[in-house]
């Protein structure tokens, strides 16, 4: 088990991380993801009071419980990161199905001759998940700005400590297991302030304006949305996928700090475009979807008005660029009015305009 100081030390690090995160992010922005987060700091802080209390009781069990509890961190960690980005399932249950799997590891392991091998693979085997967790971060425009760096490098310091565990304890390089315990807790310290430094930017965005990544908020207002109009029959709504074009190419010509500009500007020019009863989300930096109840002729109005408004170059920005887009046009009538359905089928025709060379819509 862990030093007394070290394990204070550790549960004082968790309880102010869940603090912010409750208070900065779940507060601020109340939706499936920041529960979901806000859960995983929990866990931590819980899991790190289970290990100060083993260490006054020096109770095996209680070590064991908690450290269950710090490995289901990661995956709370994945799941929020898929909600977040408006993925339909965040499978927020495998948390607690692992938790429960490692409990029944650990207590039946405990003071067998492989116990610390036992202890090292599933380690090793819960941070595994860290391999899609850097998935979903490397997908995220706010990679671009450096926001996802120190979750990125957190994350493969998980990793690199299980592996080294793993190794030492197959190879007895070490026969000290509490030493080896000891820097996985130093090591998860860091993970929680480096998740939360990048999550805290994830939940809040970057001050420019543009809010991004409501996806999994605007999916619960559009399903309500749809499901009414399906029962009184209005045939007028569409679902409209809007990218920004070359973005990579944007970023590299004005900057990080301009093209946070120019993205800012491209949400602002969206809503502009589109009447206020139009729901629109920002699902990244350079992506606006935008639901609205029009005849074909009109959106067709608007659509033509969002293209000549970005075409027309920003004369006070720091650099001036020409932009453009390329849109997904879906009709609810022909996905069944159904959500999921819309933004798919938008979603591959936005791709099918960009994949033309951009500056343009395609409908279903």
């Amino acid at each position: 088990m862990l030093g007394p100081s070290l394990t204070v030390l550790h549960l004082a690090i968790a309880t102010v991380c869940t603090a912010l995160m409750i208070g900065l992010g779940f507060l601020a922005r109340p939706q499936r993801s920041t529960v979901l987060w806000s859960t995983m700091f929990v866990v931590a802080m819980a899991g790190s009071f289970g290990a100060l209390t083993s260490a006054a009781l020096e109770s095996r069990a209680f070590w064991l419980i908690s450290m269950s509890l710090v490995l289901t961190v990661p995956f709370l960690l994945w799941s929020g990161l898929r909600a977040h980005r408006g993925a339909r399932y965040s499978y927020a249950w495998v948390a607690a199905v692992v938790g429960v799997v490692l409990i029944v590891i650990f207590v039946i392991g405990a003071g067998r001759p492989g116990f610390p091998i036992i202890g090292r693979v599933s380690m090793l085997l819960a941070a595994t998940v860290n391999i899609v967790v850097l998935g979903e971060l490397l997908r995220r425009p706010e990679r671009g700005r450096g926001a996802a760096v120190p979750l990125l490098l957190a994350t493969a310091l998980w990793m690199l400590l299980s592996v080294v565990g793993v190794i030492a304890a197959i190879l007895n390089l070490t026969e000290n297991y509490e030493l080896l315990t000891q820097t996985n807790s130093v090591g998860l310290s860091i993970y929680m302030i480096c998740a939360l430094v990048s999550l805290l930017f994830f939940i809040r965005g970057d001050g420019t304006g543009a809010v991004v990544g409501d996806g999994a908020a605007f999916r619960v207002v559009a399903a309500d949305r749809l499901a009414r109009a399906r029962a009184a029959e209005e045939n007028t709504w569409t679902l409209l996928d809007i990218r920004l074009d070359d973005p990579v190419d944007l970023r590299g010509a004005s900057g990080d700090g301009a093209f946070a500009g120019l993205s800012a500007r491209f949400h602002e020019l969206v809503r502009a475009a589109f009447p206020a009863e139009a729901d629109v989300a920002a699902f990244s930096e350079t992506r606006a979807v935008v639901l609205l109840a029009r005849t074909e002729t009109v959106v067709r109005s608007h659509v033509r008005r969002l293209m000549e408004s970005l075409a027309v170059a920003d004369t006070e920005a720091p650099v001036m660029l020409q932009l453009s887009v390329s849109v997904g046009w879906a009709d609810a009538t022909r996905c069944a009015f159904d959500v999921d359905a819309l933004l798919a089928t938008a979603a591959a025709q936005a791709d099918g305009a960009v994949a033309a060379g951009g500056d343009r819509w395609q409908r279903a």
